[in-house]
């Protein structure tokens, strides 16, 4: 079994947890998103990153990368955010794949965090095995990202990206593209409830 670190960056909280590649949370910790600068974001969320390490050490299950949501628009292949939330003071600029690969020393995978739901769910959720597939996500922003066989239209009029084109590019590692959107989705339920 291989497992995953998942991060949701959300501008009111962040969650990070150890997730198998089946989707299931095996661990998780949630922090309040800090409002005071973005390098408190990224503090904050590597050392979430550090604690769920940590834990899949100790419980023989090391995660093999890490899938990061966040608000905003994201250049996945570089995984930066280029165009931040205002929930999110100066998250624009935010080199965040290269700064979490250096404090954990593992491949990382970010996108927003609505697209990376729905890539989720059409890989190993509710949606599974689906031709076409329209998410419309509610919380602090809105989204709206759209799959059809097997592509990826990700919101904002961003060029559509192949699903296949995501697993190649991790060599192998496509549980990683998952663990974020697992958590969102979790997160996203339990608000429902609350």
């Amino acid at each position: 079994m291989r497992y995953s670190v998942g991060i949701d960056i959300g501008a009111t909280k962040i969650l990070a947890g150890l997730v198998r590649e089946d989707g299931t949370v095996v661990h998780r910790v949630r922090r309040t998103t800090p409002f005071d600068s973005r390098d408190g974001v990224v503090e904050t969320t590597c050392e979430m990153v550090r604690e769920v390490v940590l834990f899949g050490q100790t419980q023989d299950c090391c995660p093999a990368g890490i899938g990061v949501g966040t608000a905003g628009q994201v250049n996945f292949a570089e995984g930066i955010v280029v165009s931040g939330t205002p929930n999110i003071r100066d998250w624009t600029g935010v080199k965040l794949g290269e700064l979490l690969s250096a404090s954990a020393n593992l491949p990382v995978w970010v996108d927003n965090d609505v697209n990376a739901h729905l890539l989720a769910e059409v890989s190993i959720g509710v949606a599974a095995g689906r031709q076409n597939v329209l998410m419309l996500a509610l919380g602090t922003g809105v989204g709206e990202p759209l799959a059809t066989n097997p592509v990826l239209f990700v919101a904002l009029g961003v060029e559509p990206v192949s699903s296949v084109i995501f697993r190649s590019i991790f060599r192998g590692l496509p549980v990683i593209v998952a663990a974020a959107a697992v958590l969102n989705s979790m997160r996203q339920g339990q608000e429902l409830l609350e």
